[in-house]
């Protein structure tokens, strides 16, 4: 267990903070948003924060940290059981689209504060963001592509187009089950028959 969870479920005030770093940071982006915004939002005094926190890049990491996790339990739970690779992608996709579409300020940071917005803790993001990549990774890696087909570029595109679905979706629309049968069936174009 991180320590991050650890603390979280030992004060529910910590909680309380990583969700209002999320609303802001989601709402105003990294660089607009302040300690004191954030402690506004939970009615703390603004040095409070850094009681918990020694940086405002820090309570991002944790934030991200938060997202991360959520998504990655989700698309793991998402594939559990299933052993053929086209559907087991099929379903990690799904589980990451309802993650990003729904609408949570975890997600929103997740897909839209960038690494190099933060250069104190650029490698960290970067790492956790690898991290859960690598699941994509697992789950292309028994695709039969056809030659010529370049795997982590399939991968980085799939992803890419699928944290971008936020910006245009809307929930009246298509369901974030279609958005990954036709991402799925755009990967299945570049399989061998």
């Amino acid at each position: 267990m991180s320590s991050l969870k650890a603390r979280t479920r030992a004060n529910s005030r910590l909680t309380a903070l990583l969700d209002a770093a999320a609303k802001q940071f989601a709402e105003k982006g990294y660089k607009a948003t302040t300690t004191r915004d954030i402690a506004k939002e939970v009615k703390m005094q603004p040095g409070s924060v850094y009681y918990h926190f020694k940086s405002k890049g820090e309570l991002l990491l944790a934030v991200y940290e938060v997202g991360v996790e959520r998504v990655s339990k989700r698309v793991k739970e998402a594939v559990e059981g299933k052993t053929q690779p086209l559907p087991k992608l099929k379903s990690a996709l799904r589980a990451h689209l309802d993650v990003i579409l729904d609408e949570t300020a975890y997600a929103r940071v997740l897909a839209t504060v960038q690494p190099s917005e933060v250069p104190e803790f650029e490698a960290q993001l970067i790492a956790l963001r690898d991290d859960y990549e690598r699941i994509f990774t697992k789950l292309m890696k028994d695709l039969p592509f056809k030659k010529g087909s370049d795997r982590s570029v399939i991968r980085m595109l799939t992803i890419g187009a699928a944290n971008y679905a936020q910006w245009w979706y809307r929930p009246d629309g298509k369901t974030p089950e279609y958005l990954a049968d036709q991402l799925s069936a755009m990967i299945e174009g570049c399989l061998k028959e």
